[in-house]
């Protein structure tokens, strides 16, 4: 399918060769761009309601299909999900009776936790609907400076992590314009997931907004209350629901990275430092052998540490803040010496490195 570019480059959940970083990364990458050029940009983070669950057989159907799914393989695994029986297992045997899907009525839908095909086949949705936001004209649109290629972004995807775009290309753009239409690319976003049997829960959804005003010659970014606006969605019964609106100074977590707006690395230090004391605390009140020490740091304590690093522009002084509470715990259960010497903390082994 990406041979024959069926694909979308926004979605990255699924494909070999891509991970969750690389969301936070752009995501990071375009609001640098718009501090640069000093024009609104206009972020929703927009969560589904059990996606694997609320998958419709017939559009995921389709949406297979059409990157190369033979329609036999579709239908095998799909009847599977919709005949099956549950029966309540306890400690006197297996229930005589089950639950399954009654004949005339609408078969049990979705894809099921678990099911080794169930990334794929929220993928193949994805891809959809990202070109739907397309065909409307929807998402952030960039010119290269050299080549001066136009990009559309329509939104930054993995699984259901997804980040809604909408930017100005003039200088000239009110703030308004561009979350009008935020908003209209949310509704059609919104309209393409309830028909494929989803929908999106208004208390996990989000929204932020990069726009510029000027005091002094010195760029000011708007608050809440300097530019007020809001974005919402549609209930079932039509009426409009507001969802949060982010300040771009207060941090949200994408994909396990916090990230503000304003591009201030505050709320990221202040995470991965209650995280780093968190491990402290617990070295303190436990124990492990050294053996387990080492374990620990090289496969679940630094990589925890390090996972957001990539999206992160930290000085030496605060990376040196996050760990200093953890490496005065943790030094002692390696068998270092408590000062051992931060430059060679992270130096490699063969120089006396841990």
């Amino acid at each position: 399918a990406e041979a024959k570019k069926l694909t979308v480059d926004e979605a990255l959940g699924s494909r070999k060769n891509h991970d969750a970083k690389e969301l936070a990364l752009n995501r990071r990458l375009l609001t640098d761009i718009s501090r640069q050029q000093v024009r609104p940009l206009a972020v929703a983070s927009v969560d589904a309601a059990q996606c694997y669950d609320s998958i419709a057989h017939l559009p995921g159907s389709l949406a297979c299909q059409r990157l190369g799914a033979p329609p036999l393989f579709m239908s095998c695994m799909l009847l599977c999900i919709q005949l099956m029986k549950f029966h309540l297992r306890t400690a006197y045997g297996d229930s005589a009776t089950f639950f399954s899907s009654q004949p005339g009525t609408i078969p049990m839908q979705g894809i099921c936790q678990g099911n080794g095909g169930g990334p794929s086949f929220f993928y193949a949705l994805s891809v959809v609907l990202v070109i739907l936001l397309h065909h409307k004209g929807h998402g952030a649109k960039y010119r290269s400076a050299l080549s001066h290629e136009l990009t559309v972004v329509a939104g930054l995807l993995f699984v259901d992590d997804t980040d809604l775009l909408s930017n100005s290309t003039s200088p000239d753009t009110a703030p308004a314009e561009v979350v009008a239409a935020l908003q209209a690319s949310v509704k059609t976003w919104q309209d393409g997931l309830r028909v494929t049997g989803g929908a999106l829960k208004p208390e996990k959804c989000s929204w932020g907004l990069l726009a510029y005003w000027f005091k002094d010659g010195c760029k000011q970014i708007h608050t809440p209350r300097s530019f007020h606006a809001s974005i919402s969605l549609s209930n079932v019964d039509g009426s409009q629901i507001p969802i949060r609106r982010v300040p771009a100074s207060e941090g949200i977590t994408v994909v396990g990275v916090v990230q503000a707006l304003n591009g201030k690395m505050k709320p990221q230090v202040d995470a991965l430092t209650e995280k780093a004391e968190k491990w402290a605390t617990n070295i303190r009140n436990g124990w492990m052998n050294r053996r387990l020490a080492w374990t620990g740091l090289k496969t679940m304590i630094w990589p925890s540490l390090a996972y957001p690093l990539h999206a992160c522009s930290i000085s030496y002084n605060q990376g040196d803040a996050i760990v200093t509470k953890l490496y005065q715990a943790l030094l002692p259960e390696l068998g270092c010496q408590k000062r051992f010497p931060r430059l060679w903390r992270y130096a490699p082994t063969m120089y006396q490195g841990l």
